[in-house]
């Protein structure tokens, strides 16, 4: 693994795409900061993490074998890698459509992935991941944090889970570059978060109803039924309604 460490930068996704435009980084290249001061997340969202208490990373892939119709792929294998990460320090782990790391129905990771496409293929692409480890609180006005601390009473080295964290995933993305494509699907539905169980949700508009997830498309389309009605939503047309 190739680490870059920084100890400050506005995003590691950010700064991973600026150095893209000067050279060729080696596949699997990592992008380290130890604080943010723009970190990202889905939906435009900001990531909050406390100074040197958190893993924040990015990765540096080329999946030449995938078209960008395919590009959810990418979001599932990430997904999927980082779930097996958590799930051998705890139980009771789930993966958030579209690619949120969950503990209960608290987050503690989040994935931010940016591809680039040339032509009908993805020329490269970009994973920003924010895991919560060691931090002990989070500000009252982020909605739902949790850390791996506070669900084992532990302080973890965070290069040593890195280590662990980058294992995973990528161990996950050679069986995606295999082509095991169903057996990463089946693997991301079976830890889905509220997968067939009847959920509340709620549209940009305001609307609320409740539902059932009982598919997510190739494209990353998430397929929900209601009243006896199966409706696909895209990105940003939903969202879960937490308890």
């Amino acid at each position: 693994m190739k680490l870059i460490y920084l100890e400050e930068t506005d995003s590691t996704n950010r700064f991973a795409a600026n150095l893209l435009k000067e050279e060729t980084l080696e596949e699997g290249t990592v992008i380290q900061a130890a604080f943010q001061t723009a970190g990202r997340g889905q939906r435009g969202n900001s990531w909050y993490s406390s100074k040197g208490e958190n893993l924040l990373f990015s990765i540096v892939f080329y999946p030449d074998f995938l078209f960008g119709d395919q590009q959810f792929y990418l979001s599932k294998m990430i997904s999927v890698g980082l779930f097996r990460f958590f799930n051998s320090f705890c139980n009771d782990v789930k993966i958030k459509w579209p690619n949120d790391i969950y503990f209960q129905n608290k987050k503690i990771g989040g994935i931010l992935i940016e591809n680039s496409l040339q032509g009908s293929e993805i020329s490269h692409s970009i994973v920003g991941v924010g895991l919560n480890i060691n931090q002990q609180t989070f500000p009252d006005q982020i909605p739902n944090p949790i850390s791996l601390f506070q669900i084992t009473n532990k302080k973890y080295d965070l290069q040593e889970l890195l280590q662990q964290a980058v294992h995973h995933i990528f161990r996950t993305y050679e069986e995606l570059a295999e082509g095991n494509f169903a057996a990463i699907n089946n693997a991301y539905i079976d830890v889905l978060f509220r997968f067939q169980e009847i959920a509340n949700f709620k549209t940009p508009e305001g609307e609320t109803f409740s539902g059932k997830i009982v598919d997510v498309k190739e494209n990353g389309c998430l397929q929900i039924e209601t009243n006896f009605r199966k409706k696909l939503f895209y990105f940003k047309e939903i969202e879960f309604l937490m308890p």
